[in-house]
């Protein structure tokens, strides 16, 4: 079950970190999502979306954080999965070649 099947059950990736569980990126794909515009992330993102984050983020930090912050600690995971998702292509991109 991935992370967002767990999250429909009510378990979230910072209940799971909290007990001790350790989450990686595998640098593979694994699953693919249907997206439509009737779904809570595209439809009521702007508001009840956003307040859910803010409040998991709080708990998760016990503080509130600026959007900056979070931009700034996000660009290295960022930048590591453009690269990688470059050398994934590439090598496909030969394979089908």
């Amino acid at each position: 079950m991935n992370l967002s099947g767990l999250q429909w059950i009510g378990i979230s990736s910072h209940d799971l970190v909290s007990i001790g569980a350790r989450l990686y990126r595998l640098p593979r794909y694994l699953a693919a999502f249907r997206v439509h515009a009737n779904q809570k992330t595209s439809s009521q993102m702007a508001t009840i979306g956003a307040e859910e984050i803010e409040r998991v983020i709080e708990k998760m930090h016990g503080r509130k954080s600026w959007s900056i912050e979070r931009r700034l600690r996000v660009m290295p995971y960022l930048l590591m999965h453009m690269l990688q998702d470059a050398q994934n292509r590439k090598a496909y991109f030969n394979l089908i070649n």
